[in-house]
């Protein structure tokens, strides 16, 4: 069970990679303007957030297989994360539109500790204030454990996801710095367009479920 477990999450960790969200735009932006440096610090934020919704999805296992979407808590709970995340993510992508544009540079400046802090932030605030990482490891945990996976499996599984998620956002990251060097002003600004709206997109999206829920 354990192998399979493993399995499982590897496999689901590169499906959760390939998807595109409101993190993915911020990476390709924050890598290509800022580079690997910035864009590693953006991506450890997310991480992070992701480990803590993973220790809380296994330790509250037995209680996320009867925690439904019918349940009133439930509905409370998606509709209020819609609400504030939408709204973040809007929020988020109109000051990214509106705000001075970095010039094109080849060579990666020197990052400072409070910068990386800001970055770190940000990532972690993306993927926490936004429904659907909550909703994903909810209800891949939850399933997994009613399909009799032990608390070692939830573990492991969990784990798999996430080490299948780093290796790939580090590709991400690498990928996204290695194009600044080819890309000139005009390029980051249209790229900086489709991270913008990118979020206020998402953002946008999410307000639409409070539709479907109301």
């Amino acid at each position: 069970m354990l192998t399979q477990a493993i399995l499982e999450g590897l496999g689901l960790g590169l499906l959760l990679s390939i998807m595109t969200g409101p993190i993915f735009f911020t990476i390709l932006q924050v890598s290509i303007e800022k580079g690997s440096r910035s864009g590693i610090a953006l991506v450890a934020g997310q991480w992070i957030s992701d480990f803590i919704y993973i220790a809380i999805s296994s330790y509250l296992a037995k209680f996320l297989i009867s925690w439904t979407k019918e349940s009133e808590l439930g509905q409370d709970l998606e509709f209020y994360l819609s609400l504030g995340g939408g709204a973040f993510l809007i929020l988020l992508g109109l000051l990214l539109l509106f705000s001075p544009q970095s010039k094109a540079k080849t060579k990666e400046e020197p990052l400072s500790n409070k910068q990386a802090g800001q970055y770190f932030l940000q990532g972690f605030l993306i993927n926490s204030l936004t429904p659907f990482p909550l909703f994903f490891w909810f209800t891949s945990i939850g399933t997994a454990y009613s399909r009799g996976y032990s608390q070692t499996d939830l573990v492991f599984f969990g784990v798999a996801i996430m080490l299948m998620v780093i290796l790939t956002d580090f590709l991400k990251v690498f990928l996204a710095s290695r194009l600044r060097q080819l890309l000139n002003e005009l390029w980051l600004k249209r790229i900086r367009w489709v991270a913008s709206f990118g979020l206020i997109i998402s953002g946008l999206l999410f307000w639409l479920r409070l539709l479907w829920l109301s």
